[in-house]
């Protein structure tokens, strides 16, 4: 992963992927956090980006269930909420590594 020596002295780095646990990247990461929604708000989320139902439905099943993204999770964060409280709740977090 060249991306990461870059960054190798860096006390935090993030990466995001997607489908990262159904390639199985999780074991390159010290630390995997996941963002869940509502079922529902996923779906309205993706029809806003234009994509169709069927697109989104193929898409959807591709991915591990939300429930077994939870588990595997060493942290977990709701988008349902303002995204000002999420990025309050990330920095507070951050300042534990830093």
């Amino acid at each position: 992963f060249k991306f990461f020596e870059e960054y190798i002295k860096s006390p935090v780095v993030f990466a995001e992927v997607p489908l990262l646990f159904e390639v199985g990247w999780e074991k390159f990461f010290d630390e995997v956090w996941v963002i869940t929604c509502l079922p529902e708000t996923q779906r309205k989320r993706l029809a806003e980006r234009n994509f169709s139902y069927e697109f989104i439905n193929k898409l959807l099943d591709l991915q591990f269930p939300l429930k077994e993204k939870v588990k595997r999770a060493h942290r977990v964060f709701s988008s349902e909420k303002d995204i000002n409280k999420l990025k309050e709740e990330v920095k507070l977090i951050l300042k534990e590594y830093l």
